[in-house]
């Protein structure tokens, strides 16, 4: 089964993540002259889900490809690590040049944001990210740490592991509610999103045929209530986030012919998630006052999609497509 060929929507699915995101960003532009939009454009904040959907369906197919062994778990990180580093460099970079921009210099606060999102130490110092999206990134690191460990398990052959497996993920889920109740900062924890990256490697294991149609719904239903459960139930922030991820698994399951300007924008979709918050910005700096009319904030809030689009296609040709091949040339041994 040739992934080209199973998952060729998968694009159009991570257009459609990153784009809501942005124009989820974008809105408030939008709310004085426009409000009705905004319960519609609030929605755009869950597109983060979608990715993490994708993202497990993905990764798990790609270390299904090359035979992944716990012995090959550091060039796994490597690879990952290099596909996704320059790119997010490349951003941080951005932000700094767009302070440098608005206030004439960069301030010492401003630097320590930026080097400790490099780092990706912002939630271990208590410091601000340079970019709130960022936390995202975070997540994901984890999530390749955790694949890394858990993924011989949840991919096993047999299925007495592979089910027992699947059940610890989503008990994991439960780890902070238990031992750090009063923590606040929760969506930073890769344990929270356990039950949407399971959706994603759910998904995996049904296109491999590895599960069978009756052990996918029924594994797919426990993941939906675990979500339920701790986002509805425990923490109180409603089914958005379950809405999101459950649509997103659904098209990936049933739509196969998106439009194909879509896949385009799937296609660079990392660097235009990445980018498209300096864009904001940046456009706003500089259309501070025709923004205020209402034909003008509309123009602006079409602009900036149009200017992220294309800044995310330069850099996906300079920078992330380069980084993508050169990860692809770090290759598991398998003797």
């Amino acid at each position: 089964m040739n992934q080209d060929n199973t998952l060729n929507n998968l694009n159009a699915f991570r257009a459609i993540a990153c784009w809501v995101v942005c124009l989820y960003h974008a809105a408030f532009i939008l709310s004085e002259h426009y409000p009705g939009v905004m319960p519609v454009l609030d929605w755009g904040q869950e597109g983060v889900y979608a990715f993490f959907v994708i993202s497990a369906l993905v990764l798990s197919w790609s270390m299904a490809q090359g035979q992944y062994q716990w012995r090959f778990i550091g060039k796994f990180l490597l690879k990952r690590f290099t596909r996704l580093y320059p790119p997010l460099l490349l951003s941080i970079g951005l932000w700094l040049l767009y302070f440098q921009m608005g206030n004439g210099s960069i301030s010492q606060e401003v630097l320590i944001k930026a080097f400790d999102s490099a780092l990706m130490i912002v939630p271990f110092k208590g410091s601000l990210w340079i970019n709130n999206l960022y936390w995202t990134i975070f997540v994901l690191f984890q999530f390749y740490l955790f694949q890394a460990l858990a993924y011989p398990f949840l991919a096993h052959a047999n299925h007495l592991i592979r089910r027992v497996s699947f059940l610890i993920t989503l008990a994991m889920t439960f780890i902070p509610t238990l031992f750090f109740p009063e923590y606040r900062d929760i969506k930073i924890v890769l344990f929270f999103h356990l039950p949407i990256f399971s959706m994603g490697h759910l998904l995996f294991l049904y296109y491999k045929k590895i599960i069978t149609v009756s052990e996918f719904v029924v594994e797919f239903i426990l993941a939906m209530a675990t979500c339920a459960f701790l986002t509805g139930y425990i923490y109180g922030m409603g089914y958005h986030i379950l809405i999101a991820a459950t649509l997103t698994c659904l098209g990936i399951l049933f739509v196969k012919s998106p439009p194909n300007w879509l896949s385009f924008i799937g296609k660079i979709s990392y660097s235009f998630y990445l980018i498209h918050g300096v864009v904001i910005y940046t456009v706003i700096y500089y259309l501070s006052e025709f923004k205020k009319s209402a034909s003008g904030s509309l123009i602006t809030y079409l602009l900036i999609q149009a200017i992220a689009i294309f800044a995310a296609w330069l850099i996906y040709l300079l920078i992330e497509k380069p980084s993508a091949r050169w990860a692809k040339m770090i290759h598991y041994t398998v003797k």
